[in-house]
């Protein structure tokens, strides 16, 4: 049977129409699913940079010298414990009084407060003006010190605030700032028995050591000059 050719055209053009949207449709659901699955890479992936980044360093852990105990938050000594030797150079200055410092504290530290006694040749303690001691106000370092490190330490104590009669001057580091080892500040630390104010001499007095008198002049050590010998038997 033949049909006529404008209904054959138009039977031809209604079928490729079909398949037309049977294609596009057939599209459409592959690029529905295809787009999840592309998010899914990609947000994979994203998490996978972020899981090899490193993440901030963790916050320095506080610790205490040898012998301290951790007070709170704070670190304490008792005793004789100590963080750093001071010693005294011998010689009266007329605007400042030189030491040397020595960390022993196996940390780097700063910020030190330093405390200083005076005694006399029998190693009889003296007051300084309003006070049992001198004590050094401020930061008494000026910069951190490192562990071990020896340095000269000038306390800006005239002569004139030396009391009449010293023959010694001996100080004490009593509080410092611990610096961890990242380099920010770790925990305070102190020893309240180290700043008793009716301290001890802990050293001998030097036989040659000069002595403040009342007019502030610095008094020479008195030479004793030796017997004679006695004379030879006969």
């Amino acid at each position: 049977m033949n049909m006529p050719r404008e209904l054959a055209s138009g039977l031809s053009e209604q079928g490729s129409a079909r398949r037309l949207g049977s294609n596009t449709t057939a599209i459409v659901l592959a690029l529905g699913l295809a787009v999840p699955l592309a998010l899914t890479g990609c947000s994979k992936k994203s998490d996978d940079t972020s899981a090899g980044r490193p993440g901030p360093p963790a916050p320095a852990v506080a610790r205490c010298p040898p012998g301290a105990s951790m007070d709170g938050t704070n670190c304490k000594s008792a005793g004789q414990g100590r963080v750093a030797t001071l010693s005294w150079n011998g010689t009266l200055g007329d605007s400042g009084q030189v030491f040397t410092l020595r960390n022993t504290s196996g940390m780097v530290m700063k910020a030190g407060t330093v405390s200083l006694w005076f005694y006399d040749k029998s190693g009889k303690r003296l007051d300084v003006v309003g006070a049992k001691k001198y004590a050094e106000p401020g930061d008494a370092f000026g910069s951190n010190v490192r562990v071990g490190e020896s340095r000269s330490l000038t306390i800006p104590l005239s002569k004139t605030g030396i009391p009449d009669g010293t023959a010694e001057i001996e100080g004490e580091v009593v509080k410092v700032t611990l610096v961890n080892g990242d380099g920010t500040d770790g925990p305070s630390w102190k020893n309240d028995d180290l700043n008793a104010d009716e301290r001890v001499m802990a050293g001998i007095p030097a036989a040659t050591a000069p002595t403040v008198v009342a007019t502030g002049a610095v008094r020479p050590p008195i030479r004793r000059l030796s017997p004679p010998p006695p004379p030879p038997h006969r």
